[in-house]
């Protein structure tokens, strides 16, 4: 779950759809390269991101491109690498510039693995977009990891890998008010389960001003037939029908459209800007209406009579 406060929406949905690349594991394994950053590991594996029409077109250069890297049996050598993940290394596409990464999860015993690093550049119409992963240094030490998630306009990021399954928000260490049911294996690492019960944190700390921009946006994949809220903060809500179709309140304006298929995990996002609000699903806009962006304070709210995850 994210709550983006931009300044160029259109941007950040084409970095959404970039994201939603990585999600779906269009990620891939590309071949060596020539030079070699340290002798002192003994693995590197390179990776291209295809944005040409053979993989996940964009429009435009982005920078600044929050990356979740999916690690392996197929696409990695887990067996060369540290139990704990803690030497690994990610470098920028000159393969000489070290960045800042993350590890959601790495499971050596079932070689799986998740890491996130915010990519410098990405270049439209190309499959030379790469980044390197460097392992196999016993030595090493570990690093610290990165803080937040890259990406300034981001003012709240929750995941649930953290250990006990808080729902730990990576921008302002909020945490969920109400304990955590975990769900392990979610879209990329660890989850939480809906069990109709809504997940609330006290987002005190967090504020939108009246006709600010802003995007809220989560990943759900919810039980056939489930009804609810999948977020409401003060006079913003979304829902789900039992059908699956969408509805969004934004103050004394709604609007409705589009749907999430049942047992499919699913990106949600209510985009705010302009005196206007719209849904997107996927990355795709389904609905739109004029909506003034109240004030947002308060408790954040998930999940509210929904079953699944």
């Amino acid at each position: 779950m994210t709550m983006r406060q931009p300044s160029r929406i259109k941007r950040r949905l084409q970095t959404l759809k970039v994201t939603l690349l990585v999600v779906a594991g269009l990620l891939g394994a590309a071949g060596p390269a020539c030079a070699w950053w340290n002798e002192d590991w003994s693995q590197r594996t390179r990776y291209a991101l295809d944005t040409t029409d053979k993989g996940q077109p964009i429009g435009e250069a982005l920078t600044g491109v929050p990356l979740a890297i999916r690690l392996h049996s197929g696409n990695f050598d887990f067996l060369s690498a540290k139990a704990d993940g803690s030497d690994l290394r990610v470098l920028a596409a000159d393969d000489k510039t070290v960045l800042p990464h993350r590890l959601e999860r790495f499971d050596a015993t079932n070689e799986l693995a998740v890491v996130w690093v915010v990519l410098p550049n990405l270049a439209p119409g190309s499959d030379k977009n790469l980044v390197y992963v460097y392992a196999g240094n016993d030595k090493s030490a570990a690093v610290a990891a990165a803080t937040g998630v890259g990406d300034a306009a981001v003012k709240l990021a929750v995941g649930f890998s953290d250990v006990g399954a808080k729902g730990l928000d990576a921008v302002a260490a909020l945490q969920a008010k109400v304990a955590v049911t975990p769900e392990p294996n979610a879209l990329l690492a660890g989850g939480a389960k809906l069990t109709g019960a809504p997940m609330a944190w006290a987002a005190d700390s967090l504020k939108i001003a009246a006709g600010a921009p802003a995007t809220l946006s989560l990943w759900v994949k919810t039980e056939a037939g489930a009804a609810g809220t999948l977020l409401a903060w003060g006079p913003v809500s979304v829902s789900l029908a039992a059908d699956g179709k969408l509805s969004a309140k934004v103050g004394t304006s709604a609007l409705a459209g589009g749907s999430v298929t049942a047992a499919t995990w699913t990106h949600v996002a209510l985009v705010l800007e302009g005196a206007q609000a719209r849904l997107h699903v996927n990355g795709a806009e389904v609905a739109k209406g004029p909506a003034a962006t109240p004030e947002l304070s308060g408790e954040l709210r998930v999940g509210a009579d929904l079953r699944g995850a």
